[in-house]
């Protein structure tokens, strides 16, 4: 099973399990924009099926800043947080 099979893929890491939505925007026809974006969930419809490698998505995701030790300025790191990704386009041919 790929990263992309399911709708809701689960992310599991040792203290945390995650759900992210994947939609399917191959034949989507919107503008983008701050507003869309928001709302992705009401315009897109989830992915059904397992996604084909090489597939083309997009990837929305926040940026998270904290610090490994409340009182030393050396110990940051950085959390890339996954809000949902689109697929776009499958590859043919390869």
């Amino acid at each position: 099973m790929s990263f992309l099979s399911l709708p809701y893929h689960v992310l599991n890491f040792r203290y945390l399990v995650l759900l992210v939505p994947i939609y399917d925007a191959r034949t989507a026809n919107f503008r983008v924009n701050s507003e869309s974006l928001k709302s992705i969930g009401t315009k897109l419809p989830k992915f059904v099926g397992e996604a084909p490698e090489h597939s083309m998505v997009v990837v929305a995701y926040s940026l998270s800043t904290y610090s490994e030790n409340a009182e030393s300025t050396s110990g940051y790191g950085l959390s890339p947080n996954i809000m949902w990704v689109a697929v776009l386009g499958e590859a043919e041919g390869l």
